[in-house]
């Protein structure tokens, strides 16, 4: 697997099959594409050479066609004056964000969490994702009655424990709060709202299928 570990976060590692780079998004490594390469610095001192010496001639040669007429060109103050102007060069283009994949949740982390509830609810619509350190599973929140009383609720494991994420899930089940968790406070915003989208995009299928 390279450098990237069962638990390293998103980003280009070395590709473990040889041959360049390879995007590890967290939970399986992405297409055989080579990170998009970072010009060298003697790159850029060769184009910035190539560009001065270019100038250089330009204002020799309009010093010549100037001193030949008897008057100095206007031209000429313009070429000196952008040796001395910074010369940009383009760097590479930003990647585009890496899509979170939906997955089934796992029937054994669903019943925990259905085991948790105060009040008989339990989930439906029930998605997951992977992150670099958490699975987190959403759904929503349906009573005994099969009434939905809470939309795309949110719960983590981490090292076999479950925690709640979201307001009703933190309200509705005995799990603990997890948003401060090491290892789950910083990534839960993001996969939280990706597990959601992929409770959503379940949801709306059952409805268009039903």
């Amino acid at each position: 697997m390279g450098d990237a570990g069962p638990n390293a976060p998103a980003g280009w590692y070395p590709d473990p099959d040889g041959g360049g780079r390879r995007y590890w998004d967290g939970w399986q490594w992405g297409d055989r594409e080579a990170e998009p390469a970072k010009r060298s610095s003697t790159t850029d001192k060769v184009i910035l050479g190539g560009v001065a010496v270019a100038v250089l001639i330009a204002v020799a040669v309009i010093g010549i066609v100037t001193s030949s007429g008897g008057e100095k060109s206007a031209h000429t103050t313009t070429a000196t004056k952008s040796m001395n102007e910074p010369i940009f060069i383009p760097k590479p283009s930003t990647l585009a964000p890496v899509s979170i994949p939906c997955r089934p949740a796992p029937p054994v982390l669903v019943d925990i969490i259905n085991g948790s509830f105060t009040s008989g609810e339990h989930l439906e619509h029930m998605q997951a994702v992977h992150a670099p350190e958490a699975t987190y599973v959403g759904g929503n929140i349906f009573d005994s009655t099969g009434r939905k009383v809470s939309s795309q609720d949110t719960w983590a494991e981490l090292d076999g424990a479950m925690f709640a994420i979201t307001s009703d899930a933190r309200r509705r089940t005995l799990l603990p709060d997890g948003r401060h968790f090491p290892g789950i406070e910083r990534e839960w915003p993001e996969y939280n709202a990706a597990v959601s989208k992929c409770v959503g995009a379940v949801e709306r299928a059952a409805k268009a299928g039903g």
